[in-house]
């Protein structure tokens, strides 16, 4: 996502494409818990990477993967649902979850609440935390 974010200049995604890119991040996330019982720790924009190297300008002037298939990248940060972050390393500030922020256990939900932080980003083309 970070790549579309350099072509274009406003940042922000058409809606249909936007809203097949986040049904496939959170199919994503779901499979790791719900099969590998950990979550993502780090799902930000740079970690999401499209499949396509070729990519298409819109009537509208947006420059898109030719196909929207993506793949959640950066796994290094992930760990066991319900463990707990002792470093508090996981997740960028813009997108971390409360329960993170605060030195609770991993939920299922924190990946949701980063998941949502990306959705934002990807609708208004700023991320929703400013933490500079």
């Amino acid at each position: 996502l970070q790549k579309l974010n350099k072509l274009d200049h406003n940042g922000k995604l058409p809606l249909d494409f936007a809203v097949r890119v986040f049904t496939q991040i959170i199919e994503g996330s779901a499979f790791l818990i719900d099969r590998l019982k950990i979550v993502h720790g780090l799902i930000e924009p740079r970690s999401i990477e499209f499949c396509s190297d070729r990519f298409i300008r819109t009537a509208q002037g947006h420059h898109l993967p030719v196909t929207p298939r993506i793949i959640l990248t950066d796994l290094g940060n992930s760990f066991p649902i319900d463990s707990r972050d002792e470093n508090r390393d996981a997740y960028s500030m813009q997108y971390k979850p409360p329960e993170i922020a605060l030195g609770l256990n991993v939920r299922k939900s924190s990946d949701i609440w980063a998941c949502a932080c990306v959705l934002y980003e990807m609708f208004f083309g700023k991320p929703l935390f400013n933490t500079a």
